[in-house]
Order: structure tokens, then sequence, then C-alpha cells
């Protein structure tokens, strides 16, 4: 290898995947994923309750009475899994963010990587049909950003 290649090669994936900061982002997001599944199922078994209180009124009351009560159930189930769609979208959004702040985040180390190497780029390793793997820094990386970023805030303070 060269002593000063041109190019330096990173795995941004193995970046969230395999560093300390990278893995809490990770965990934090399945624990909110995990809660608000768990909501969802709740909400779920509490309108199949709902349904079965209604098929039970059916035959105590009027038509008209029932068809409001169950229209009126229906607006309820479709605004409840509008708001967890809502609620999931945002989590999404949220995480997405996060891991777009990660990758930002990571450029200074990425910077003094490639000044210390004497490189000119950095690239995706994805984005690479072949190379040596002594141009992949991304262990160093990965070693060099647990020592930068220690806790979440890190990450999320501006």
């Amino acid at each position: 290898m060269p002593s000063n290649p041109a190019i330096l090669v990173i795995n941004q994936d193995r970046l969230l995947t395999d560093s300390v900061i990278g893995r809490e982002i990770l965990r934090l997001q399945e624990e909110e994923a995990d809660s608000l599944r768990a909501e969802s199922r709740n909400l779920e078994r509490e309108f199949e309750r709902e349904e079965q209180r209604l098929t039970d009124l059916r035959d105590t009351v009027t038509k008209d009475e029932f068809r409001a009560l169950a229209d009126a159930f229906d607006r309820k189930v479709v605004a409840a899994r509008e708001a967890q769609e809502g609620k999931a979208d945002a989590l999404l959004e949220k995480y997405d963010g996060l891991r777009r702040n990660f990758l930002v985040r990571t450029a200074p180390v990425l910077q003094a990587v490639m000044v210390e190497r004497g490189a000119l780029a950095i690239m995706e390793q994805s984005a690479l049909i072949l190379s040596d793997r002594r141009l992949n820094v991304t262990q160093e990386v990965i070693e060099r950003l647990d020592l930068a970023f220690t806790d979440i805030s890190d990450i999320t303070d501006p």
C-alpha cells in the first residue's frame, strides 16, 4: 500500500452498529419502537373488547342506535390508528435525524484520519467495486468515536 493513499474507505453502517454511541442510538430507537408496538397492541385489544360489547348490544338496541354506536366506534378506531401511524412516522423521523446528526458529528474524526493519513478523500465502502483492505479505516474511526462521544447528548446537543 502506498504510504499516503489518495483515498480511504469507510463503512458508515458499521460506524453506527459498532460504535458505543451508535449502538446506544439503535437501542433507544428499538426501545421506543417496542413501546409504541406495545401501545398499539393494547389499543387493538381494547378495540376487540369494545367491538364485542357492541356485538352484544346489537340485539338490545334499535338499528339506528346500533348504527350510531358502530359509526362512533369506527371513527374512534380510525382516529386511534391514524394517531399511532403519526407516532410511528415521528419516531422514524426522530431517529433518521439522530442518525444523520451522528454521521455529521463523525466528520471531524474522519477529517483527522484523512489528514493524518495524507489522503485526499474518504469513500463509502459500498460504492467501491474493489479495493485493498488496508485502505479501510472503519475500525480506527469507530475507536476514535468511542473516545469522542461518551453520551447520547454528544450527538443530540448542538
